[in-house]
């Protein structure tokens, strides 16, 4: 047992060795973050667009006056402002990851380099969790809301 921990001490000091096989896959995930990254930029941009196109463009004016009015103009905007925030980081750690991973998968790269594109990554599976667990509380919130106004509105009648 304590020869495997000496070798792993070894290991630690000497620094990550990456086989060729990790190295191409590393360089292949990259280039897929990589796309997705882009792809998720370009969509953080549209989603700001109509996030600034609501705003100044007097449809939550509408909105605060007709069936949806407990939703209300400005809840929206914050909705939308959340949402494209939240998917431009995920699209920044994508980058970040991306980048150290094709790096690495490129020249070998550091332990360093290494350590950067997992961070970024664990960082990005994080927050796509704690968001995960977001959305669900907010559907489940809403299937209340919705079924006690759908009960309200059929003792009525």
């Amino acid at each position: 047992m304590s020869n495997h921990l000496e070798t792993l001490d070894q290991d630690l000091e000497e620094g990550i060795t990456i086989t060729h096989t990790a190295q191409k896959d590393l360089r292949q995930a990259g280039g897929w973050a990589m796309m997705f990254a882009v792809i998720g930029f370009i969509i953080s941009s549209i989603l700001l667009i109509a996030t600034i196109f609501m705003l100044f463009s007097g449809v939550l004016s509408e909105m605060d006056s007709g069936p949806y009015s407990f939703i209300g103009g400005g809840f929206i905007v914050m909705f939308y402002g959340i949402i494209t925030a939240v998917y431009f980081l995920f699209s920044w750690l994508l980058l970040k990851f991306s980048l150290n991973a094709m790096k690495v998968g490129k020249v070998g790269g550091s332990s360093n380099e290494v350590g950067n594109a997992m961070s970024a990554l664990r960082k990005m599976f994080m927050i796509m969790g704690v968001t995960t667990i977001a959305m669900i509380v907010v559907y489940i919130v809403m299937i209340i809301m919705f079924g006690i106004a759908f009960a309200d509105a059929s003792a009525r009648f």
